[in-house]
């Protein structure tokens, strides 16, 4: 005896109805506008009750099928006893969009690019330490704002095979990117037989005026200065006057 003998295939003539267990037995779906295609297809009227009707799997297309269910969408189109007029149900193509690899980033693929991480070994794992990833993730993307400017000048550029992701990679206090890029000089440091003849404010304009400024007012300061001791000198020398005046006329 079939333990589900009890379950029978709705479509009419179906000579394995009560033959297939319950996983090969489908209930009509929720969705108004494909339980109507199935419906129409096996020929039922509108008003059918369809709480305990199934159609079994021999009526649907392999492509249907997922890995365990049958796809929301599928319709009934195999052996229901007619050819014309048919329903058949499409799979909803999803936009793939895949997204950068670093925990807080927020760039997706598309609009921006992203870039595949090296298949070379050493160099492949080198990259999931510095991201900070399981070894056991196949399919890594990480976008250009991890990487130096100078390795990616246009927005379609490739990335040099030895590249290795640096920046924004959520273990800096802060972000490299948002810092004031640094000239060829700086990178590079201060040549000292350069440097000791040179005055800085020769080469930027606005450290120029800032010290013309500055000797402006020094020689200000100076001549006021000056101003200052002459004046303590005439006062010094009006009061000897006075003092040998009054000596004069005591003496009288």
């Amino acid at each position: 005896m079939i333990k589900y003998e009890r379950l029978r295939c709705t479509v009419s003539e179906c000579h394995e109805s009560g033959m297939q267990d319950s996983s090969s037995m489908f209930k009509f779906p929720s969705k108004p506008s494909v339980r109507l295609k199935w419906m129409e297809n096996l020929c039922m009227p509108k008003d059918a009750k369809l709480s305990n009707r199934r159609v079994c799997r021999r009526h649907f297309e392999p492509h249907c099928f997922g890995k365990s269910k049958l796809f929301a969408w599928a319709v009934p189109t195999l052996f229901v006893g007619k050819t014309d007029g048919l329903h058949h149900g499409a799979a909803k193509k999803k936009k793939l969009v895949r997204k950068c690899c670093i925990g807080d980033c927020t760039t997706r693929s598309p609009p921006d690019r992203l870039h595949c991480f090296p298949t070379e070994p050493q160099l492949r794992t080198e990259w999931m330490k510095l991201c900070r990833l399981k070894d056991g993730l196949k399919w890594p993307f990480i976008c250009s704002r991890h990487f130096r400017p100078s390795l990616l000048p246009n927005k379609n550029s490739k990335l040099p095979k030895q590249a290795l992701p640096e920046l924004n990679l959520g273990t800096d206090t802060e972000d490299p990117l948002d810092l004031p890029l640094r000239n060829k000089a700086e990178d590079e440091g201060i040549d000292e037989d350069n440097s000791k003849g040179t005055d800085g404010a020769d080469s930027c304009p606005s450290c120029q005026g800032t010290k013309d400024i500055s000797v402006n007012l020094q020689q200000q300061l100076a001549a006021a200065l000056l101003r200052i001791q002459e004046l303590e000198q005439r006062l010094e020398d009006h009061a000897d006057t006075e003092e040998e005046e009054y000596i004069f006329m005591l003496m009288k």
